[in-house]
């Protein structure tokens, strides 16, 4: 063989070594220090994260209604007490004292009441329906609501349930000698009634008697 055969032919040799000509092949990525293939790993699979339910929204408790206080009964306001007239005066033997006719606009309870100076003196009380004048007196034509004429009783007290109209109190003096009479008319009702209360502008009158109330109503 000539010389220029033999320097290529090296150089050939050494160009296939360096070009990985030779049996031995690279290593590949995957491939064991002894040659074998090594199986890739496999990829964890990501756990989902799990969707938060939703939070039940609680049903408020429902607020307890208050149970009512009961609204108390208005107690009636007791009767109001008015006095419709009073006072003192000479009562003469034998004469009545007849007072005017006093009005009232509601129902209500008369109070008269009459006290003297001497017990052994007899001094009767009534009063009448309506206006009881002198000359109805005189002519024995008034009637009345009620009338007081005891013998011994001192003061002489009557009390009567009237309706809304008018009444005439009297006092009389069934003795012979003159009398000092004390003498009180009160009358209980409504507020708004009591206040209700007239009479004719007049002061008492006397006038002769000639014996105990007749057609009389109520006499105790």
């Amino acid at each position: 063989m000539n010389p220029r055969t033999s320097s290529a032919l090296a150089l050939m040799s050494a160009l296939t070594i360096g070009c990985g000509g030779s049996s031995t092949s690279a290593t590949s990525p995957f491939t064991g220090a002894n040659g074998t293939t090594a199986t890739p790993a496999v990829t964890a699979t990501p756990t989902a994260t799990p969707t938060p339910q939703a939070t039940a929204t609680p049903v408020p408790t429902a607020t307890p209604v208050p149970t009512a206080t009961p609204v108390p009964t208005a107690t009636p306001a007791p009767g109001t007490a008015v006095v419709v007239t009073e006072g003192s005066t000479e009562l003469p033997g034998g004469f009545f004292l007849l007072f005017p006719a006093y009005t009232f606009a509601q129902p209500g309870t008369l109070d008269f009441t009459v006290d003297w100076t001497s017990s052994s003196n007899d001094i009767d009380i009534a009063i009448a329906n309506g206006s009881c004048t002198a000359d109805l007196f005189q002519l024995d034509l008034c009637t009345y609501a009620g009338v007081a004429q005891s013998l011994t009783d001192k003061p002489e007290h009557l009390a009567l349930s009237i309706s809304a109209t008018s009444y005439t109190p009297i006092i009389a003096n069934f003795s012979t000698a003159t009398e000092t009479v004390t003498y009180r008319l009160t009358f209980t009702g409504p507020a708004a009634a009591a206040a209700q209360v007239s009479a004719a502008s007049l002061r008492p009158i006397l006038v002769p008697g000639r014996g105990k109330f007749t057609r009389r109503q109520g006499a105790r």
